[in-house]
């Protein structure tokens, strides 16, 4: 209670000496009801905003915080107390990147191929998703809201429903083996020699760069035709006067205009691809058994550090068997 009375004697002391200061400074001492208004004005903005920085907070900011420290640790799953802990390692798994040659190989294999997984998949998928929509877009082409309609339905689609249905289709009984390899080869299909897509890692990595552009490319080739509904066919005739060509078009008004507009979003495309997880995760443990997966934040540095006993990693499956769970393993970045 005294503290009570203390702090409403201070803010009664206070709210006087404003008063006073207003009077001096202005002749004229704000009344309450004013006050509350002016309070109301400074509230009720930050009252709205503040879902936002909290949702932000949480969903974006704390699982960065979280991923980073977990870094320091020794957290692998499963974690079931009290035998398996959590424990803090501090610089522990940095300095095995510098002191082991085995952990340092892992790591230089591993960027190496994230950053390779993460050019092809987005130039590819912007390459392509531009492309299309450049042809569709010419004049001398017919039926274009059938060709618009179709390349788009891949992005209508569900993602999860269409890696699966590739899944299918890249398996030893999919249509790719027992129909298009024996079309343009001329053999009859035999399950024995049919390819293993998901089963080997180089195969592998190919097959989900382009299934990744499959599923990346509607969206550029929406946003690319939308840049070039807004391009005036004047530039063009002007020219066709000065003696230009379909290339020269292209290179020099079509493809500086569409980088102007959505060079942006097509970063979004390196970001995106750079911590891709739902492709590789959705194609099955298969090919999750098949190339390693890790990506920078989502799993911590000894999730994927060989071991300090000396054991190899299975090549064969490319996850060391400690690391391994129940058949799957969480990460965007392949290893071979």
């Amino acid at each position: 209670m005294i503290l009570v009375f203390l702090a409403m004697h201070y803010a009664f002391a206070r709210d006087a000496k404003d008063v006073k200061r207003q009077i001096d400074t202005t002749g004229y001492a704000i009344t309450f009801t004013e006050k509350v208004r002016g309070l109301s004005h400074e509230i009720v903005p930050n009252l709205i905003t503040a879902p936002k920085f909290i949702l932000l907070f949480i969903f974006a900011l704390l699982p960065a915080i979280v991923s980073i420290v977990v870094a320091f640790t020794n957290y692998k799953r499963p974690v079931l107390p009290p035998a398996f802990l959590i424990e803090w390692k501090g610089l522990t798994n940095f300095e095995r990147l510098f002191t082991s040659e085995r952990a340092a190989a892992a790591f230089q294999e591993t960027l190496t191929w994230t950053l390779t997984w993460t050019f092809c998949a987005s130039a590819l998928t912007i390459i392509l998703g531009t492309l299309l929509a450049v042809v569709a877009n010419n004049k001398a082409i017919r039926g274009k809201k059938f060709f618009r309609t179709v390349y788009i339905l891949p992005w209508a689609v569900p993602a999860f429903l269409t890696i699966l249905v590739f899944q299918l289709f890249f398996s030893k009984v999919g249509g790719m083996n027992t129909m298009v390899i024996p079309f343009f080869t001329g053999n009859e299909y035999d399950i024995s020699t049919a390819v293993g897509f998901f089963l080997n890692a180089d195969y592998a990595k190919i097959t989900i760069i382009l299934i990744q552009a499959w599923l990346g490319f509607p969206y550029v080739f929406i946003l690319v035709t939308g840049v070039l509904q807004t391009i005036p066919d004047d530039l063009y005739e002007a020219s066709s006067m000065d003696g230009g060509n379909a290339w020269t078009n292209f290179f020099d008004i079509t493809l500086p205009l569409i980088l102007i507009s959505v060079a942006p979003v097509f970063i979004t495309q390196f970001t995106f691809n750079f911590n891709n997880v739902t492709i590789v995760y959705m194609l099955g443990e298969a090919t999750v058994q098949t190339v390693a997966l890790s990506t920078s934040l989502s799993i911590p540095f000894h999730h994927w550090l060989p071991p300090d006993d000396g054991r190899e990693i299975q090549r064969s499956g490319g996850v060391h068997p400690d690391h391994q769970y129940r058949g799957r393993c969480r990460g965007a970045v392949l290893l071979a």
